[in-house]
């Protein structure tokens, strides 16, 4: 309900391809690396050029599998919306929910909405409402509704006219 479900998958895909296409060039550069420092005469002379390579491709590894776990961490955060109903929680709630520090849920939620991967989600913070919506537009009056997975049968709360993944079957429900 608050996952763009469809820019999650399109997300988490690219991440994917770029561990994919970066795992075995990082590994290799960091080795040549490690091979100039250690005195190796053959890549001595490539040790600029290997430096940056390597801190590139490391980078680009590193980055992709931190954006994979904050996308398993917007299912978290999901599931403690859900359970409010409303979509509205206090920041100390919510991180005591997550077990996470209030700053680091901030930054987690901004990253996400950011990435249009969350959506329509309000959090409060030290008594004074602060709205995270749809990259900081103005919150719509949100309507709720209860539909039939057509997949597995099961019930799902959804915002009318917005897309949902059926959390039992993974099924896009409509």
């Amino acid at each position: 309900m608050f996952i763009n479900s469809i820019k999650s998958k399109i997300v988490y895909v690219i991440q994917i391809v770029k561990i994919f296409f970066s795992a075995f060039p990082a590994l290799i550069f960091t080795w040549m690396v490690f091979a100039a420092l250690s005195g190796n005469p053959e890549y001595s002379g490539l040790i600029g050029a290997s430096i940056i390579l390597a801190l590139f491709f490391d980078y680009m590894f590193v980055s992709s599998i931190m954006k994979i776990m904050l996308l398993s961490k917007a299912k978290v955060y999901e599931k403690v919306f859900l359970m409010d109903k409303e979509g509205f929680i206090e920041i100390q709630k919510l991180a005591v929910n997550v077990n996470t520090k209030e700053d680091k849920v901030i930054k987690e939620l901004t990253a996400l909405i950011k990435m249009d991967v969350m959506r329509k989600i309000s959090i409060q913070r030290n008594e004074v409402p602060k709205v995270l919506l749809d990259n900081g537009k103005s919150p719509k009056k949100v309507e709720y509704k209860t539909v039939i997975c057509p997949s597995c049968a099961a019930k799902v709360t959804k915002i009318v006219g917005e897309i949902v993944e059926c959390e039992y079957c993974g099924n896009d429900i409509v």
